[in-house]
């Protein structure tokens, strides 16, 4: 099911545990420190095999060409591949291994 919260994304965070949701879909307001906090703040809501998405101005966009790309500077922090298309990226959270 869908559940939509009106509220400030890191707010609305604090109303799920960890490894709790199937999918993700970040709209930052467009900075990369918005990006990276709230890819800092979702990515442990999702469940093993779950999807964080989301749009990444930085991934293309020349306004923010003295930034590194967040969303892949996250994924090779954490060692994890990146789907990107345009500005939209998808990251899965990996299962882990026994």
């Amino acid at each position: 099911f869908v559940n939509v919260i009106q509220a400030h994304s890191l707010d609305a965070s604090n109303l799920y545990e960890s490894d709790q949701l199937d999918f993700v879909f970040l709209d930052t307001d467009s900075t990369p420190e918005a990006l990276a906090d709230e890819l800092a703040a979702w990515y442990d809501k999702v469940k093993e095999g779950g999807i964080v998405g989301g749009y990444d101005h930085s991934i293309h966009d020349t306004v923010y060409h003295d930034y590194d790309c967040v969303s892949a500077s996250f994924c090779a922090d954490n060692k994890i591949p990146l789907r990107t298309y345009e500005y939209q990226f998808l990251i899965q959270k990996p299962y882990k291994t026994v």
